[in-house]
């Protein structure tokens, strides 16, 4: 039965702009799939030979016109006609019993009304040849590859999350503080040795067993006594850093204090001091406290038991490695290679040994997940030159500029003031196809990538 509140859309044509009446019982049909049989002489049954693909469709609409009058009636039949009959080849046919869809189909049957009641009412059966795909509304949308939605984070000694096979990690902060042995306040006789990090160790693991999981090494260009590494990014923040005392640093005494001048970090905010063989309240900065900015490194040494001259400090210092790690208040940034950090199926427990990590998780911005069980072929938007990986398969693009991939068509273009321009020659490999459940979506070089993924079903 036809409904007021029903239509269709074929090209520019909206059918509910002429007043009418839309059923769609003829649109709820699946395509024929295309298969030769074969009859052999003595075996039973057929052989089949699927040619892996779908014939095309006729979808009908049956629509009512209805008028006031017959000159009424005659003008919306003649300008509905007219509409629908300039609309060539393939257009976008949409409607409201299936508002999550579209198909593309052409006008093939001829416009033959049947008026009733007067000459102000008619039947009129719309016929469509249509290709055999359902495309999904969904599947026209652009998607950036790489832009990451609601994210979650987590922080701790050890963090621990179930992981899917979409789930992946967006940032792995390891918060590297300086290795000092020993417990308790440090002191001459309580001697506590600072060390950096010339390397990090993160883990990924279904346990708290190194064992069990897997390990990723990050190099350090240098030895850092304090920072932030992004595993992910390679993005390293040096904010902590040490130096050992030396003799000829020993300045001069401040009555019973021997101040110490140290160079290469003379302008900055030192703050969380710590120190090998003193403890904070017996080794200040700047001659006034913890925190406090001043034109020169001046570090104040409080110890009567070890010495109360100039010379006894510099002998002690001599014979003694004594360390000071400080925070620096203009921190250093270094850009290291990044490294991917893959998630666990399940049980996830991310843990490094510089100390504390920060795992910020959500789902993967370069993973497309079909939700139909037909292979989709999509159109790509790609910026620069590089490589695109779909799956196993690749295609590498050698122009510069924005060159659009389109499977289906197997074509590579670029628009170009208005102009379609051939970038055929410029690409080479297999044109990419998105499988049913998940595919993963590799990048070398390319510096923007969309993708519509065109989803389809029957």
């Amino acid at each position: 039965m036809g409904s007021i509140n029903n239509s269709f859309r074929f090209g520019t044509v909206d059918s509910s702009d002429y007043n009418l009446l839309v059923a769609g019982d003829g649109t709820f049909n699946a395509p024929e799939r295309d298969v030769d049989t074969i009859e052999i002489p003595g075996r039973n049954g057929d052989l089949l030979i699927d040619k892996r693909r779908f014939k095309n469709i006729t979808v009908e609409y049956t629509v009512y016109c209805y008028a006031d009058d017959l000159d009424a009636f005659r003008t919306q039949l003649r300008n509905f006609r007219n509409a629908l009959s300039s609309q060539k080849g393939y257009q976008k046919l949409t409607d409201t019993f299936h508002p999550d869809e579209y198909r593309l189909g052409t006008f093939i049957s001829g416009f033959e009304a049947e008026p009733v009641m007067f000459n102000t009412i008619a039947e009129v059966v719309l016929k469509f040849d249509c290709k055999p795909q359902r495309f999904l509304l969904s599947g026209d949308e652009p998607i950036t590859l790489g832009e990451w939605g609601e994210t979650e984070t987590y922080s701790g000694s050890i963090v621990s999350f179930d992981g899917t096979e979409t789930t992946a990690i967006k940032s792995l902060k390891v918060n590297i503080v300086p290795k000092q042995s020993g417990s308790g306040d440090p002191s001459p006789s309580n001697v506590r040795p600072i060390s950096g990090w010339d390397s990090v160790n993160a883990y990924v693991s279904p346990t708290t067993s190194v064992e069990d999981g897997s390990t990723i090494t990050i190099n350090l260009p240098q030895t850092v006594y304090g920072g932030v590494l992004d595993v992910v990014s390679g993005e390293l923040t040096i904010n902590k850093t040490a130096f050992k005392v030396l003799p000829s640093e020993v300045s001069k005494m401040v009555g019973d204090v021997c101040q110490v001048n140290h160079s290469p970090a003379s302008n900055s905010v030192w703050r969380n001091i710590i120190c090998s063989h003193f403890p904070t309240k017996n080794i200040y900065q700047g001659g006034t406290n913890q925190g406090v900015s001043c034109w020169s490194a001046q570090f104040y040494f409080r110890w009567n038991d070890i010495a109360t001259t100039l010379e006894g400090y510099k002998t002690y210092f001599t014979n003694n490695d004594v360390w000071v790690a400080y925070e620096l208040a203009t921190p250093t940034e270094i850009q290291l290679t990044p490294t991917q950090v893959k998630t666990l199926l399940g049980a996830n427990n991310i843990w490094a040994d510089a100390g504390t990590v920060e795992v910020e998780i959500g789902e993967n911005p370069n993973i497309l997940t079909n939700p139909t069980p037909f292979t989709a072929q999509p159109v790509f938007e790609v910026e620069g030159s590089g490589t695109l990986t779909v799956n196993n398969s690749s295609m590498t693009i050698a122009n510069n500029g924005t060159t659009v991939i389109d499977s289906e068509m197997m074509e590579a273009y670029e628009e170009e003031n208005g102009a379609t321009i051939s970038r055929n020659d410029m690409v080479s490999g297999e044109f990419p196809t998105l499988k049913e459940g998940n595919n993963n979506i590799g990048t070398v070089g390319l510096t923007s990538v969309k993708v519509k993924p065109k989803w389809w079903e029957v």
